[in-house]
């Protein structure tokens, strides 16, 4: 390939590509050879988006998108086409099926297969793979570097990694009957990782669905059913509107304009503060002059706070102190008979129902008096707080097994990285002394086409776009 030589400057990898010749040593039959001749190297280009001639022809052309979307694996269709004569009048090639590309410019790192003849744009630099190199253990090996392959390129927002140092790119090579015997493994290794992964990606879902059915049987009676039969409690539960249940206000906002009613001594909640729990901290004051300038009231401690306005519609918090609000934050101070945490947690299961209810278009609300106006089921002050209790345990127990989970997906890249570590230090799968090393199958290539005869290029004319 044409332009600048080969860097000299040594730049090791992760695992088993480097710029330049690391000199590591390798495994009994492996060798630090040099990519550019185990593979033709090369690039793409982009024909001139100014003739429509050149577009929507029967040529695949990868661009960025196609190559993240299909990320270490192969690719068939693209996303954009070009025509014969887009690819005759531009600097772009028609690769081969098997080439392995790599994009170097702005998002480095997607590497993917061609899984039939297509053409790339300049984004990309590719290897068309000699009997010495197997394309999948070398999209493996490109893969195993993930992000440590930026290191090879230059810049830190926008990151490129230019042809010098591709040109350099050594890989620590094994015979190609281990290649394959290292894809295959690493493969099917992956795949019971992403199967786990999968599975265990679906836990947040789940662990919400199990949320609103707990909170849906807490309050239509039967999460306590078996204790009140075990406490004898006849009591029935009585109807009330949510406006019985305590004491409601909302609060207000200073003039924005004057910066002296901000930044004072008092707590200041706004919808959006709200962390769906108790409220421990606060990250906005106002002065006194600004509660006096304006309708902001102070609320008690132990109030359940809800936001009414745009996206946090049902968002909710318990103050552990005083505090005051916006005009967004209607405030709840429960009356003797009524658990402000048994309040907390019947707000939750009605959320869907004030989402539901809200009024508006981007920016949709509910009023204080339309939440006032829901009408629910009360059970005396002992209940109330049993179902807190019943909730607060399952809840504890479901987010143990939420971090848990969270956790084995750590695990799981780990171990991933821990396979690609094993297979490049030839570590994953038995070595065969049979094996003709690569080094040695590469020389006898190398033999072979310095004794072939030498074939004339002309230049090829351009095509005049039709």
């Amino acid at each position: 390939m044409s332009g600048r030589a080969a860097t000299d400057t040594v730049i090791p990898g992760r695992h088993a590509l480097s710029v330049g010749n690391p000199q590591t040593e390798t495994p009994e039959g492996w060798s630090w050879l040099p990519l550019g001749e185990l593979a033709t190297m090369g690039t793409g280009h982009t024909p001139s988006r100014s003739v429509s001639a050149y577009w929507d022809g029967d040529v695949q052309w990868m661009g960025i998108r196609d190559a993240r979307a299909h990320h270490g694996g192969e690719i068939w269709n693209t996303a954009q086409t070009i025509t014969q004569a887009g690819l005759d009048n531009s600097s772009a090639r028609l690769l081969p099926a098997g080439t392995v590309a790599l994009s170097r410019t702005a998002s480095v790192g997607y590497v993917v297969q061609l899984g039939r003849e297509m053409a790339t744009s300049q984004d990309f630099v590719t290897w068309t793979c000699s009997a010495a190199l197997d394309p999948l253990f070398l999209m493996r090996t490109i893969q195993a570097e993930g992000d440590d392959i930026r290191n090879f390129g230059e810049g830190s927002t926008h990151t490129t990694i230019y042809f010098p140092e591709l040109k350099a790119l050594h890989v620590r090579t094994p015979p190609v009957p281990e290649q394959r015997r290292i894809v295959a493994k690493i493969d099917r290794l992956s795949a019971r990782s992403t199967r786990a992964r999968e599975d265990l990606e679906r836990v947040p879902s789940l662990v919400e669905r199990y949320r609103a059915e707990l909170l849906k049987a807490a309050f239509n009676g039967g999460l306590t059913e078996a204790w009140r039969d075990s406490n004898d409690v006849s009591t029935p539960w009585r109807s009330a509107s949510l406006g019985e249940l305590g004491r409601w206000s909302s609060g207000g906002t200073p003039k924005s304009s004057d910066g002296a009613l901000y930044d004072g001594n008092i707590p200041w909640i706004r919808s959006g503060d709200l962390p769906d729990a108790e409220i421990s901290t606060h990250v906005k004051t106002i002065s006194e002059a600004g509660f006096a300038q304006s309708s902001v009231k102070w609320v008690p401690a132990g109030s359940v706070l809800i936001a009414m306005y745009g996206a946090t519609i049902g968002k909710l918090g318990i103050t552990t102190y005083p505090v005051t609000t916006n005009q967004a934050v209607a405030a709840l101070a429960p009356f003797d008979d009524v658990f402000n945490k048994w309040a907390f947690y019947l707000l939750r299961n009605l959320r869907p129902a004030f989402i539901s209810a809200g009024q508006g278009g981007a920016q949709p609300n509910i009023s204080q008096h339309l939440i006032k106006s829901f009408v629910v089921d009360l059970p005396e002050l002992k209940e109330q707080h049993e179902i807190v209790r019943r909730i607060e345990h399952a809840f504890a127990a479901i987010d143990r097994l939420a971090a848990e989970a969270t956790s084995a997906q750590k695990l799981l890249d780990r171990l991933d990285q821990a396979v690609l570590a094993k297979a490049f230090r030839g570590e994953l799968v038995p070595q065969d002394p049979n094996d003709e090393p690569a080094s040695v199958l590469l020389e006898r290539i190398r033999a072979e086409c310095a004794a072939a005869p030498a074939l004339r290029r002309g230049r090829r004319p351009k095509v005049a776009p039709e």
